[in-house]
């Protein structure tokens, strides 16, 4: 029976080798599938080209939250570049990217960087939002496959922004606490209304049952959950073209070549014992006669210094 039960932690939390959240916990572009877009903090469906609003059921008003199930994750946060920026729930391709967030995916369009570490976009400051905000020009998000309760056999593309990661490693660590796996529960993601931005909130609503969490492990190792999070096995990129169109520093110039009969004439001299150098006699100054003051005449200049002062202040 697939009735999906109230969220409450397990009384021994287990340990999985190689959980979906042990994963994500160890490492905090569209392509042919939906993907859920958050612009505006609304849920649409971007699906070949086309968009759909999620609304709440029965109703023509956007959905406060999504149910889903996480059925995949890619454990490492992945970077996006668009050098004239990008705008929410476009399908233009990126101008580069990194799914692993280590360096420029095989197919990226325009790489920037050998290493997203060394990349000028992936620094702090490299971008300044309209209110002066200085952030990243390459962003930082983490790629989830999510699918809708009643649909587990249609996974989503979910990216989570920058600034809703810390969020979401809280709510893997509280889901892991209380002894479940990220497949395991049904998962409610919202709005954070606090913050202007889209920031995105997680919670655990409910435990899967077994045949559930089967069917939703299934469709976790497919391929097309692989190609949703960006862990799809892809040829390591030719980095010729990097070698080919980095700048070239300019070669030193050769030294002339030494003329060898001056140098010799130098070495020549140089090895030639000196000759020694007829000694200066120096005569010391005469000693000068240093009187010594007596106590006496010490004791008379103190006094007539003295002499009227009033230390009665």
């Amino acid at each position: 029976m697939n009735t999906i039960t109230p969220f409450t932690p397990k009384a021994v939390a287990r340990k999985s080798a190689g959980s979906l959240a042990s994963a994500i916990l160890a490492n905090a572009t569209t392509g042919g599938f939906p993907v859920v877009s958050i612009k505006g903090k609304v849920f649409h469906v971007v699906r070949d080209s086309a968009r759909t609003l999620v609304t709440k059921p029965g109703e023509d008003d956007p959905a406060p939250s999504l149910e889903v199930v996480i059925v995949g994750a890619n454990p490492h946060r992945s970077r996006v570049y668009y050098a004239t920026g990008y705008e929410e729930g476009s399908n233009a391709k990126p101008d580069c990217y990194s799914n692993d967030g280590k360096g420029p995916a095989a197919d990226a369009v325009s790489p920037q960087a050998k290493s997203c570490a060394t990349c000028v976009h992936a620094q702090f400051g490299s971008k300044t939002s309209e209110s002066g905000q200085k952030g990243f020009a390459c962003a930082n998000s983490q790629r989830l496959a999510v699918s809708p309760i009643g649909s587990l056999s249609d996974p989503m593309m979910l990216r989570i922004p920058g600034a809703s990661l810390k969020a979401f490693t809280e709510f893997v660590r509280e889901v892991a606490r209380a002894g479940y796996d990220l497949d395991e529960v049904a998962t409610k993601i919202g709005f954070d209304y606090s913050v202007a931005h889209p920031a995105l909130t997680f919670k655990a609503v409910g435990v899967l049952p077994g045949e559930m969490v089967a069917t939703v492990r299934a469709q976790g190792s497919s391929e097309l959950v692989s190609q949703i999070i960006g862990t799809s096995e892809v040829p390591l990129r030719d980095m010729e073209a990097f070698e080919t169109n980095a700048p070239k520093l300019s070669a030193p110039k050769a030294a002339p070549e030494a003329d060898t009969d001056e140098l010799g004439s130098v070495l020549t001299k140089a090895e030639a014992k000196p000759k020694p150098r007829a000694a200066v006699k120096v005569e010391s100054a005469p000693a000068k006669k240093v009187e010594m003051a007596t106590v006496d005449s010490l004791g008379d200049d103190l006094d007539s210094l003295l002499d009227g002062t009033d230390f009665d202040v």
